[in-house]
């Protein structure tokens, strides 16, 4: 072996080792931001303010400085992100930033979540009037007894991703209040809104159908659930357009006091949820049980320098991302209700 022979060995042993070196410490970033991050990642249920707060607690800012980029951070479900008021923002030295709308998804916390390991779901799932229900009372002794019948078509899903990005300025990484901001206001937020419209929009092409005569929704709720518990099943929640919501809140009498004196999800007996995904003037009623939130991966953000000319312009790239699939396993415990107006 010639000496050109030995020194295009070592260039590619040099060359595979380095390839090697800078993955492990990408390895290892990864594993201690989920050590720092774990009980604020909301892993062993301790407090946290917000998702934004735990992300900032356990973002490595040493090593992301010495590598440019972040491991995947997990942080807690956005389901239940608190509010970030402008009071929270900024730092002394700038002002506070108009960022302080909170959105909280409601259907997404409508169902039990379940982790979820494969990238694909294959489950049953019984269709409307898929359930005969033959139970009767025998004749006599030695008669044979009634058979009754469950058709379930078998269903195999993809889990869905969601996600999107943002760009901001690597001086936001230095005011932990402005990334929070970030955090919940922008990434958190807008990925849950998606997600809460998705399963609006799934949930409202599987009901089946009820049309009511009563004087407003909360009255066609009431319709629904009995409906639902006719079917076998226990309503336990209302989602409905969140203008409708709104306008049932605000209902007056004729002489000005509101129509509903007490918690409205005490006078219909479920709880409520709204979105925009839900058509005006209807309402989905379903028992919960129904369905699961398949959690392929929970909420993460993920932060790196080397995205475009990031680099050059010290602006950094903030990814959040999420993999969630909605399996309903019965669809005879959903109902979706539009109201037609008694005759004067």
């Amino acid at each position: 072996m010639d000496m050109s022979e030995i020194k295009r060995a070592l260039d590619e042993a040099f060359t595979k080792h380095r390839h090697d070196i800078d993955a492990l410490k990408i390895d290892m970033i990864d594993l201690q931001q989920k050590i720092a991050g774990r009980d604020e990642g909301g892993r062993s249920g301790s407090a946290i303010a917000s998702p934004g707060a735990a992300f900032t607690k356990a973002f490595d800012r040493p090593a992301f400085d010495r590598s440019g980029r972040s491991g995947k951070i997990d942080v807690p479900s956005f389901i239940k992100a608190s509010s970030i008021t402008t009071a929270q923002m900024g730092t002394a030295a700038s002002p506070p930033l108009s960022m302080g709308y909170q959105y909280v998804p409601r259907l997404i916390n409508a169902f039990p979540h379940v982790p979820f390991e494969a990238s694909a779901a294959v489950y049953p799932q019984i269709g409307v009037g898929g359930i005969d229900n033959q139970a009767a009372k025998q004749a006599a002794e030695g008669d044979l007894k009634a058979q009754s019948s469950i058709v379930a078509t078998l269903k195999n899903e993809t889990v869905d991703t969601w996600a999107h990005w943002i760009l901001t300025s690597l001086q936001v990484l230095d005011d932990s209040a402005g990334l929070e901001a970030f955090i919940n206001s922008v990434l958190l937020a807008g990925l849950a809104r998606k997600v809460d419209a998705s399963l609006g929009t799934q949930l409202v092409t599987l009901a089946p159908p009820l049309v009511v005569t009563a004087d407003n929704l909360a009255d066609a709720v009431l319709h629904a659930r009995a409906e639902i518990d006719d079917q076998g099943r226990t309503a336990t929640t209302a989602a409905l357009n969140t203008g409708d919501y709104i306008a049932l809140l605000t209902m007056k009498t004729s002489t000005g006091e509101y129509l509903f004196d007490a918690d409205l999800a005490q006078r219909i007996g479920l709880n409520l949820v709204a979105g925009s995904a839900i058509p005006a003037g209807q309402v989905l009623v379903f028992d919960s049980s129904i369905g699961a939130l398949l959690e392929r991966q929970t909420p993460t953000v993920e932060v790196s320098r080397e995205d475009s000319d990031n680099f050059r312009r010290n602006m950094v790239t903030l990814l959040a991302e999420c993999r969630l699939l909605l399996a309903l396993y019965d669809l005879n415990g959903i109902v979706s209700v539009s109201l037609t107006p008694p005759a004067p």
